[in-house]
């Protein structure tokens, strides 16, 4: 997969607090034991209502350890959420019973420590009719006459663009791509927008695709994108807080601290709310990137992980001229859950500010699900980790039961947390690598 993708997803390092259990002691001194986790159904989907067994078998040296302790933690969007033990039966084997009578997730971790104090952890999780999954909150009826009067004072603001080429230091691409740190002016919170162009060198007009790349949460340069330009492509990545590119590490030190809080920033209303200026700065960086001559008119991909999954589903939503949208475990989703008795996507907005009611309503305005809710046109393609406690599966998926497109697509990372496995952004390459070429054949 494309350097640049490993931009968009924020990794999360999580710590789950399961009860702590030992085992006996002859069988706990060594250190070659193994958890392994079963469930009867391979894909790991469940109906509402219907029994889930969870099977957790404890080994040493290949054979099932007898009447070994364990602890778990159940979690998710269910009452049922909580610690617990059970005991392995003379297989090795423990099972633990559940169920959610609607639509939700489960998640399931398992954990034992032996005589050394080693600990060893197996996790499992369940989806129980994800494709029935709503936003917990109704769109509000001014929703797109809201947006819609944005994008259209945006579109109406002459450009004032700085273009600085910048060397290209790789040198497996000097002779095949150009680079430009690119400063565009916006309306919203910020003046400006930050980026860095690349595209091939000599590109011709009309010649080459639009890809807009939007990066995770963190507060650093944009991305210097030399190899997905190099196969063709024209690609703006943009800094998500209108930061300048290219500066020292303490620069954007300070930004992180001097914004600490930006996650929940004007959050009591709708025109204040700090991701609102940023869902701007996405959609206005495209308009730029389509006025650009070499946009080869068909093809315009918008991509990113986490925060960045929520701007390319925004951008996506707000300007149908978009043809292929990538979300890998999106942000921004459904910040009603929490009203709805769910968990709530990031940056958990309402949970944070105490269901605020004024924070409730701003919030509808920024979510990703409402965005999605507008995309018609294009091919989209997202990403769920059934593990992702930072964008919980329930958002992913009320935001992706919510596009109202035919071709779409969503990848079940069912071992995963707030991540990206190696797999799925192969995935998502090959997807829109033909996406392309199919727009080229047209």
């Amino acid at each position: 997969m494309n350097r640049w993708f490993r931009f968009c997803a924020i990794v999360c390092c999580l710590v789950v607090m399961v009860p702590q259990v030992s085992l006996s002691a002859a069988d706990a001194a060594a250190d070659n034991l193994e958890l392994k986790a079963d469930i009867k159904k391979q894909d790991h989907l469940f109906k509402s209502g219907e029994p889930i067994e969870l099977n957790i078998t404890l080994l040493k040296d290949g054979k099932g350890v007898a009447g070994a302790k364990l602890g778990y933690m159940l979690e998710g969007d269910t009452a049922i959420t909580g610690p617990g033990k059970t005991e392995t039966g003379s297989d090795g084997t423990a099972t633990i019973r559940t169920r959610l009578d609607r639509p939700g997730f489960i998640r399931c971790t398992v954990s034992c420590k032996n005589a050394a104090g080693k600990e060893i952890q197996k996790r499992i999780g369940a989806a129980i009719e994800p494709e029935k999954l709503l936003p917990g909150r109704t769109k509000p009826a001014d929703f797109d006459a809201y947006w819609d009067n944005i994008i259209a004072e945006s579109k109406a603001l002459p450009f004032k663009v700085e273009l600085v080429p910048v060397p290209v230091a790789n040198a497996n691409y000097q002779d095949k791509v150009e680079m430009f740190d690119v400063k565009i002016n916006t309306l919203g919170d910020k003046p400006f927008i930050y980026g860095y162009l690349c595209l091939p060198k000599n590109a011709a007009p009309k010649s080459l695709p639009i890809v807009m790349s939007y990066q995770g949460a963190g507060f650093r340069s944009a991305s210097q994108t030399f190899f997905a330009a190099s196969k063709g492509r024209m690609i703006l990545d943009i800094n998500a807080h209108g930061l300048l590119n290219g500066q020292s590490p303490e620069y954007y030190k300070k930004a992180d601290q001097d914004n600490s809080d930006y996650r929940v920033r004007g959050s009591e209303n709708r025109d204040t709310l700090y991701f609102r200026g940023m869902i701007i700065r996405a959609v206005r960086a495209l308009q730029y990137m389509k006025a650009r001559p070499e946009w080869d008119g068909k093809t315009i991909i918008v991509s990113g992980g986490s925060q960045g999954g929520g701007q390319a589903l925004a951008a996506a939503g707000l300007d149908p001229d978009v043809t292929f949208c990538f979300a890998g475990v999106p942000a921004l989703t459904d910040h009603g859950g929490e009203v709805a008795g769910r968990e709530g996507g990031w940056p958990k907005i309402i949970r944070t500010k105490k269901m605020d009611p004024a924070v409730i309503t701003a919030c509808d305005y920024i979510d990703a699900a409402f965005f999605a809710s507008r995309i018609r046109n294009a091919q989209c393609l997202l990403s769920v980790g059934f593990f992702d406690p930072v964008c919980p599966p329930s958002c992913v998926y009320a935001a992706y039961n919510s596009i109202p497109a035919k071709q779409k697509q969503i990848i079940h990372d069912i071992n995963s947390d707030h991540t990206m496995p190696q797999e799925t952004f192969a995935i998502a390459e090959k997807a829109i690598e033909q996406h392309i070429q199919k727009n080229r054949q047209k």
